[in-house]
């Protein structure tokens, strides 16, 4: 079968292979990831957005979700805090944006994947959705004592960064990280093509551990 999930579909898919995340932290929360808590509805639930606009949504997913809480932050590489360019919505905002129209500069507090990990005691089997408008790499090098306690991690990759941003990696740059680390890339999800010339310009890339329990095959299908 040929075709390109979208992430609802996507993890259905997976919790119907026998997937089940013990914890998910959701890293650019945004209004909220489709898909991601409705299939594990039981799991620890950490969701991460630095926008204060999105803390009424934050809140309101909390108050509906048992096992969850909310941070107001940026993950990166560093505890401290950071200059964000926000532009009006939820979405789109970035750490490696410049000016823009109708956009404002604002200082953000920051964290790390493993302080997160630390201090809300995650362990287990755990799943990791990255979409934080290409500081991915930075929030991946803060993970150095907690990456491999994530058995699956949906990130957001660009095809065209930008010279003047060596901290946008390429899918090949990624790619090399992750299968450094134990991990392989497991599926490609949510195309999105430049409207200037219809050329790949994003996608979400899914990489899952060598020896994850979606490796295994179970039957022989054509």
């Amino acid at each position: 079968m040929l075709s390109c999930l979208n992430k609802k579909e996507f993890l259905t898919r997976i919790k119907n292979n026998g997937f089940y995340p013990e914890f998910i932290i959701d890293c650019g929360f945004g209004m909220e990831t489709k898909g991601l808590f409705e299939n594990f509805p039981n799991s620890k639930k950490v969701i991460i957005e630095p926008i204060v606009e999105a803390i009424p949504f934050m809140e309101d997913f909390c108050k509906n979700n048992s096992n969850s809480k909310f941070y107001n932050i940026a993950l990166s590489d560093f505890i401290g805090d950071i200059e964000i360019t926000y532009r009006p919505g939820i979405t789109g905002s970035s750490i490696h944006r410049g000016e823009i129209t109708n956009s404002e500069k604002r200082k953000v507090e920051t964290s790390t994947l493993d302080q997160m990990i630390k201090v809300n005691d995650l362990k287990g089997l755990g799943l990791l959705k990255l979409d934080v408008e290409g500081h991915e790499w930075r929030v991946l090098q803060g993970a150095k004592n907690s990456l491999n306690i994530f058995e699956v991690i949906i990130i957001e990759i660009s095809m065209w960064p930008k010279e003047n941003e060596p901290d946008v990696k390429t899918f090949f740059e990624y790619s090399d990280f992750f299968y450094q680390n134990n991990y392989v890339l497991y599926d490609i999800l949510e195309l999105g093509y430049r409207k200037i010339d219809s050329a790949l310009q994003q996608f979400d890339a899914v990489f899952i551990k060598k020896d994850s329990i979606l490796r295994k095959t179970k039957k022989n299908e054509n």
